[in-house]
């Protein structure tokens, strides 16, 4: 195998623009909705026989039979390669280091449970098409060579906002990529990507959470100084949510126990909302916004968005005197403003509705 598939931001970024920005037609391709209809309902029209003579690798076996209905360039040059020795070319195969040779590309996997069952899994991308990405698996009948499809076992984690997984990867390993990709910088260019991983756990897949790529981001040069960038405060566990009801998400990172979070906007730039900094806070909806309150009441802060961006910003601090009297400062969008200003301004914020996001395990954040 000439390299190792690896899953570091860099690699999941270049896999992503790679297929992005080819625009060169599949040179086997003649018929678009033909090779569409194989991949419906859980790639169906993709089921094969294995030869049972062949004296191949495992997953060349299931290469050579898929390819028969697939007809895949990369494929096709991936079994024409000198036979590997390395251990795992028995279960793993990968184009796509060849991209230079071929106009799609691939990665495959074969996995055993201890009983024998084999499950055959492939990520498919003919790159000419970006939506095209497909991901396919099958399983060996018992006593026979038919290989049927099976229903995927990914989840559909933003249904509601309209997204769906723009690429799959495999790996030598036991883990299954699965990524979802935003197109929202300044230049249309992509800002972040979500990888969801399932493992496989000796006769099935259990997703184990997700990492998140952003170019470094929230962890590199020029990150925002406060305490969600220090260590002892890992986010652990992240959400996606709507909230202006654009059907664009926003990104909210959480630490395990919850008491320092912070929402961030993911339009155009990666930019924060609101965030708990001054303290473990309560987050609620108020109109098109997100408030940020802590729990004794004396700091908030409410932003509302517009088309996933930070429209208008309000902040009221407050302290107990020396007297015993509350003295509180207000602003709106950075500009001081008098008490009755403030509440002329902020009668929304009286009617809130509980914010409850369905946070997913974070694996990993760059």
């Amino acid at each position: 195998m000439k390299g190792n598939f690896s899953i570091a931001a860099t690699a999941a970024f270049a896999a992503l623009a790679f297929a992005l920005t080819t625009t060169q037609a599949f040179a086997d391709q003649t018929d678009d909705e033909a090779r569409q209809a194989l991949f419906a309902s859980d790639c169906a029209g993709l089921d094969f026989e294995l030869n049972a003579a062949s004296t191949e690798p495992l997953v060349n076996r299931y290469l050579a039979a898929l390819n028969r209905k697939l007809n895949s360039q990369a494929v096709r040059y991936y079994l024409g390669l000198l036979p590997r020795s390395e251990p795992d070319a028995q279960y793993f195969a990968s184009a796509d280091f060849y991209e230079d040779y071929t106009d799609d590309y691939f990665t495959a996997r074969l996995f055993v449970s201890p009983s024998g069952q084999e499950v055959f899994t492939i990520s498919y991308n003919p790159v000419a098409d970006m939506p095209d990405a497909h991901f396919c698996v099958f399983q060996r009948s018992d006593g026979s060579n038919r290989v049927t499809h099976q229903k995927s076992f990914m989840g559909d984690f933003y249904g509601d906002l309209g997204m769906t997984a723009s690429n799959y990867m495999l790996d030598n390993t036991d883990t299954v990529h699965q990524y979802y990709l935003f197109m929202a910088g300044e230049s249309d260019e992509a800002i972040m990507s979500i990888d969801h991983r399932y493992q496989w756990n000796g006769s099935g897949f259990e997703h184990k959470g997700a990492a998140i790529w952003s170019d470094n981001h929230f962890t590199g040069e020029g990150k925002k100084k406060g305490a969600l960038q220090d260590p002892e405060f890992r986010r652990t566990k992240f959400a996606l949510l709507d909230v202006d009801g654009d059907k664009f998400p926003e990104l909210w990172l959480s630490t395990e126990d919850s008491k320092l979070q912070e929402i961030f906007s993911l339009k155009g730039t990666i930019s924060p909302v609101v965030d708990s900094s001054h303290g473990p806070s309560t987050f609620s909806l108020a109109g098109k916004g997100v408030l940020s309150t802590d729990p004794d009441g004396f700091d908030m802060v409410y932003a509302s968005l517009k088309n996933s961006r930070v429209a208008e910003r309000y902040h009221s601090s407050c302290e107990m005197s020396g007297d015993d009297n509350e003295v509180c400062r207000y602003t709106i969008n950075g500009k001081s403003v008098s008490e009755k200003q403030w509440k002329a301004r902020t009668g929304f914020l009286d009617k809130t509705r509980e914010l409850k996001p369905h946070f997913l395990p974070l694996l990993e954040l760059h």
